[in-house]
């Protein structure tokens, strides 16, 4: 019950006395913060007590916009060992990260965006360093919950060129005008000073809950699951040969692909027992199988019935679908931005290139559930 929290019923003490924003900015917006301030995945709390406040004319909400320095190449710099103080924040997972906050009627977006650390309380407790700030203020019920309500989770699978996507995405909002939004929720995406869909990287990658009563949406790249594998693969093998994964009788994909391929002369049960191993490697950044990522066929064609899956983008088209996502879920002004790298190993390629008919038709039976499940996205037209 929010209103039987202690340090909500200092605020709505506070309202009573009517502060000036500066008196209520310097005395109580950091300390209040802690209980005032909601993020993903709490709707409950938009609708319980913000909506009340704003409904009531007591208080005005507030939506603030945090980002990495626009200069970061990275999306995930802030994560990474080494990196400089600007970049580190607790919820570096994404790029941005997107807050609900209500102040007093005194306090105008202007404010807000002024004092922002204050209002967010990174000013004492320090868990986000991160300069980059933009306000909207929510105006009407639509403004304020819909947003909430329907969220987008991000699931970054490996070597499908999420942090790419994740890249171009935050490349699109640096250099994007701070005045112009687009309502994520609305049917025909015009342009308003309104927040899009918050956007939820997920620390883990859990199977899409599509039976769930709080109705988040999905957004995931894909690769051709044949290329993704060999990736993969090249990926365990460094790992391996530097100490921090199992190592194994082959020493470079050519040489597993042929025998799981059950070449003459192969080895089928080595080929499986390093395929054990590299699923157990995988396992913290995602699956090796796609299907298993994305809890099997069943539960995609669930999610697609449901209308639970946002969008998807193609890791051979990642800088071209970034745009395409940002597009309807941030900034209107999307062009002149660079074309991001890919990632794609050249040593990826020749493997595959040198993978006979027979290897090939093999790891397509494998990985054919994968397949199955692009085939359905393409039908759906997500693809």
């Amino acid at each position: 019950d929010v209103h039987a929290d202690a340090c909500l019923q200092r605020f709505a003490r506070v309202l009573t006395e009517h502060p000036t924003c500066d008196a209520y900015r310097d005395g109580f917006a950091s300390s209040l913060a802690r209980c005032l301030l909601w993020t993903l995945p709490d709707v409950h709390f938009a609708a319980a007590f913000a909506l009340p406040l704003l409904e009531a004319g007591s208080a005005r909400c507030f939506e603030v916009e945090i980002a990495l320095p626009g200069s970061t190449a990275s999306a995930y710099q802030g994560l990474k060992r080494g990196a400089d103080d600007g970049s580190k924040c607790l919820v570096a997972g994404c790029p941005w990260a997107r807050f609900g906050v209500c102040t007093p009627r005194s306090c105008s977006a202007d404010d807000v965006l002024a004092a922002w650390p204050k209002f967010l309380g990174t000013d004492e407790r320090s868990w986000c360093n991160w300069k980059d700030a933009r306000v909207f203020e929510y105006r009407t019920r639509k403004e304020l919950l819909e947003p909430w309500r329907r969220p987008i989770k991000f699931l970054h699978f490996s070597r499908s060129s999420g942090t790419t996507f994740k890249s171009k995405l935050h490349q699109l909002r640096s250099r994007s005008s701070p005045g112009e939004r687009r309502g994520g929720f609305s049917s025909d995406h015009v342009v308003a000073t309104l927040s899009g869909n918050p956007m939820l990287c997920m620390p883990s990658n859990p199977p899409p809950s599509c039976h769930e009563q709080v109705v988040a949406t999905y957004a995931f790249t894909v690769r051709d699951p044949l290329s993704r594998f060999v990736s993969i693969l090249h990926h365990y093998f460094e790992w391996a040969e530097i100490g921090y994964a199992q190592k194994t009788h082959y020493r470079n994909p050519r040489q597993l692909l042929a025998d799981l391929g059950d070449a003459p002369g192969s080895d089928l049960g080595l080929a499986w027992s390093a395929l054990q191993d590299l699923h157990r490697f995988s396992q913290p950044e995602g699956e090796v199988q796609l299907a298993d990522s994305l809890g099997g066929m069943w539960n995609v064609m669930e999610c697609l019935d449901r209308g639970r899956v946002a969008f998807v983008a193609r890791a051979e088209h990642v800088n071209a679908d970034a745009e395409a996502f940002y597009s309807l879920w941030g900034s209107s002004n999307e062009s002149g931005t660079d074309k991001l790298h890919t990632n794609y190993r050249e040593g990826s390629r020749k493997d595959l290139s040198s993978i006979g008919a027979q290897e090939m038709l093999a790891h397509r039976h494998f990985l054919v559930e994968d397949y199955l499940i692009i085939a359905r996205l393409v039908w759906s037209g997500h693809l």
